[in-house]
């Protein structure tokens, strides 16, 4: 196949900014990741696991391949789920498989940018996790995003804050946590 669109979800349950993303084998195309329309590009590092993968193995075979995340991946969710299909159609049309479309997306700049640019913030603690933000929000450093509350009694055991100035690329939404979790990606400001 000259194409490939993988329709993924995640290891954690959350909410993401809309994106394609491409693992870095050497063989990925950031021009055409951008003609799926959605906010940004994410090239991925390659780790030992990924030569597993059909995503890896599309591009080492020649297909250009993508992973496609739309804002849910954990859950139904019946704007997200069109949001991800208006992407892929989007993308037919400006390869020119698709010569019409019933609601073209209007162009708009797309950002590249690599995970390892990402920073991440994790809880210190276990409990019920208490979220104040949405993905997409600009936040500045310090800020708090979430905390952490013990289960018997709901005092507060931990505060997550924005460890720098930027957007809101991950959210963590389920109600428990464990400590140590990666509950917030961000896009530090001027990436």
């Amino acid at each position: 196949y000259k194409r490939g669109i993988q329709l993924t979800s995640f290891y954690l349950s959350g909410e993401f900014m809309p994106h394609v993303r491409m693992m870095t084998t050497g063989l990925e195309n950031r021009e055409l990741a951008k003609k799926f329309g959605l906010p940004y590009v994410v090239l991925r590092q390659t780790r030992p696991y990924d030569t597993t993968t059909l995503n890896y193995n599309w591009q080492v075979w020649e297909t250009n391949a993508f992973s496609l995340y739309t804002t849910v991946t954990s859950r139904m969710d019946k704007e997200s789920a069109k949001q991800g299909i208006q992407a892929i159609l989007h993308f037919m049309y400006q390869e020119g498989i698709l010569t019409e479309m019933a609601e073209p997306v209007p162009e708009k700049k797309v950002s590249v940018i690599s995970d390892r640019d990402m920073v991440i913030a994790r809880t210190k603690e276990a409990g019920f996790f208490e979220y104040y933000t949405k993905t997409g929000a600009s936040v500045k450093k310090g800020d708090i995003l979430a905390r952490v509350l013990r289960p018997s009694d709901g005092e507060i055991l931990d505060e997550v804050k924005a460890p720098v100035d930027g957007i809101l690329f991950f959210l963590y939404t389920e109600p428990l946590v464990y400590a140590k979790t990666a509950v917030i990606k961000m896009i530090p400001a001027g990436r």
